[in-house]
């Protein structure tokens, strides 16, 4: 039962992150559609639940692994990689609270900071899928 509650909550974050990702960066963009031009902005308060949907989830998907004892049968390096990668959500649950403040004085800089650890987030979480999945090594392995 461990297995299936770590792989689900596994699987549910990795699929929550790339939605996350396109709400963000597709806000603001003009989309052609049909006569004329119309103005797609997706809601930010989706992204931001989802944002915190990741943290709670990731955070279940590291206590059930290591609190069942699935962590002490995966690859070291893959742990060493979703360490890495649930500490990275919990900076960028930091830095897109800041980002919803609207004092915020140095926006650009937050939000680049923001993109960047995305970016690191992602490499990790894929580094750690491509390590330490049950499921893949199953299908590929």
């Amino acid at each position: 039962m461990h297995i299936f509650l770590s792989g689900l909550s596994g699987w549910v974050v990795a699929l929550l992150l790339p939605l996350t990702i396109a709400l963000a960066l597709s806000r603001g963009r003009t989309t052609q559609l049909g006569i004329g031009r119309f103005r797609f902005q997706p809601p930010m308060g989706l992204h931001y639940r989802l944002g915190f949907a990741i943290a709670a989830l990731a955070f279940a998907h590291a206590l059930i692994a290591t609190g069942s004892g699935l962590a002490l049968r995966a690859g070291t390096a893959g742990i060493y990689l979703a360490t890495g990668a649930l500490a990275l959500v919990f900076v960028q649950l930091f830095l897109g609270l800041l980002l919803r403040e609207p004092s915020l004085r140095r926006r650009p800089t937050v939000r680049r900071q923001h993109l960047w650890i995305m970016i690191g987030l992602v490499a990790l979480a894929l580094g750690h899928i491509a390590l330490n999945s049950a499921l893949l090594h199953r299908l590929f392995g």
